[in-house]
Order: structure tokens, then C-alpha cells, then sequence
């Protein structure tokens, strides 16, 4: 009898976890739908940028107290994509009826989209070179950690959240050359934690390296302007990260 009773409590209790773990995501669709229903759409897409400068924030502040394991090649690679990438497929997901890959603009006028991108960046990393008169040596790095985090991975997820959602839905509500604006501030935030916090960057060159990133911003969301395709700033952002990894002053 006492183990029947015993049985029956387990089984009571377990019920009564399923019940509420069924509403709480429950509550959590009422949430979500709420928000898309009620929330101003440009605060939307503003809150969800803003969620994932936050969420890298916190990771880089992991790394400054913990550097084993947060700040090892493979986990901080892995947490910087997924930091950027999963509020840009949340906010399509809920916020968007088209499908992901017509909103983002990756659908249609790819090639275009690739040729320039790579034409961009090659032009301006050409002259950078030949201003400097020097012939470079290359070096390839073949880790997985540095094409996951500086070379495919990070580039790709930034794109995808700050052209392909900020931008995008920017050009909505304003004018593009705001959201050009707009989008490039954000992006270029995104990089003052890795900075200040670990990088210990002095205010000059802190001030340098924010109108470095801010530049590509502009750079990589005029392109998306003008080819309509989001290949575009994925093709100059990759391979701009490649080239500067691996050249090799010559």
C-alpha cells in the first residue's frame, strides 16, 4: 500500500511538472504573439539587435573573469555566431510572414550579389596594399576556430542580423541612407566589448578602430543597396576578414 501511495505521488508530481512546463511555453507564445501584435515594429527590430549586443557583452565579460573555458578558441567562436544568430532567425521567425530566404534577399541575384561583394573588397585591399609598397606574403591559418569566428562564421551571422534584419527592416520606416547609418552604429557596438574589456584598447586607438568597423558597415550595407542581394556584404565581409588574417606584411 505505502508503495502504491509512493507511486502515485511520483506520477501526481510528474503530471504536474508536464502541466507546467506545457504553460509556460504556452505563456511564452501569448508573449510573443503580444509583442507582435501590439510592440511598434521598429522597436522590435531595434530590441532584438539590441538583445544580441547585450548577450555578447555578457559572454565577452565571461572572458575577462573566466578566460578557461569562455575564452578558448572553439567556445568563444561558437557563442559569437550563435550570440548574433539566433536573434536574427527569432525575430524572422515571429516577427516575419515571407520566408527566410526572401526576406533576408538571399534568393534572388546572387551571382551579382557575390561578384561585387568580392570586386569591393579586393579593390580596396588592393590599394591599401599598393599604398603601402610593400608585396605581401600570405599565411593561411587552417584552424577551425579562426574560420568559425573570423572568417565564415561571425561575418555570415552579423550580416544575416545587422543588413539583413536592421537594415532591411530600417528601410521601412526611414530613409536608406539612415538605415545605412543606423545599421553600421550598431555593428560597429558590437565589437566595442571584445575592445574595452579585453583588448584594453587606449581612447585614440578605441576611437580608430570604431570608425574602422563603422566604415565597413557603411560599406557593406551599400552594397546591399545596391545589388538588393544580402551575397553581397556576406561575400566583402568574409573575404575582407580573410585577407586580413592572412596577409602577411610584406
Amino acid at each position: 500500500m505505502e508503495d502504491y501511495q509512493k507511486l502515485l505521488c511520483s506520477q501526481t508530481l510528474s503530471s504536474c511538472r508536464v502541466n507546467h512546463l506545457i504553460g509556460f511555453f504556452g505563456n511564452l507564445i501569448r508573449l510573443f504573439d503580444h509583442l507582435k501584435n501590439s510592440t511598434s515594429p521598429l522597436l522590435n527590430v531595434l530590441g532584438f539587435t539590441a538583445i544580441s549586443i547585450v548577450g555578447w557583452t555578457l559572454y565577452v565579460l565571461l572572458m575577462k573573469v573566466a578566460p578557461d573555458p569562455f575564452a578558448n578558441e572553439l567556445p568563444r567562436a561558437f557563442a559569437r555566431v550563435l550570440v548574433v544568430l539566433l536573434p536574427a532567425i527569432v525575430y524572422i521567425s515571429f516577427k516575419q510572414d515571407k520566408p527566410i530566404l526572401d526576406f533576408l534577399q538571399l534568393r534572388v541575384y546572387w551571382l551579382r550579389g557575390i561578384i561585387a561583394g568580392l570586386l569591393v573588397t579586393g579593390s580596396y585591399l588592393g590599394l591599401a596594399v599598393i599604398a603601402n609598397m610593400h608585396a605581401p606574403s600570405f599565411m593561411l591559418d587552417h584552424s577551425p576556430a579562426v574560420w568559425l569566428n573570423f572568417i565564415l562564421g561571425s561575418p555570415i551571422a552579423e550580416e544575416l542580423l545587422f543588413r539583413g534584419v536592421l537594415f532591411n527592416e530600417l528601410c521601412r520606416f526611414t530613409k536608406w541612407s539612415w538605415a545605412i547609418l543606423v545599421s553600421a552604429i550598431g555593428f560597429a557596438i558590437l565589437h566595442l566589448p571584445v575592445w574595452i574589456l579585453l583588448d584594453d584598447m587606449s581612447t585614440s586607438l578605441l576611437i580608430q578602430s570604431f570608425g574602422n568597423i563603422l566604415l565597413y558597415g557603411i560599406i557593406f550595407a551599400g552594397l546591399m543597396k545596391a545589388t538588393k542581394s544580402l551575397w553581397a556584404p556576406m561575400a566583402a565581409h568574409c573575404l575582407n576578414n580573410f585577407l586580413l588574417l592572412s596577409i602577411v606584411a610584406g
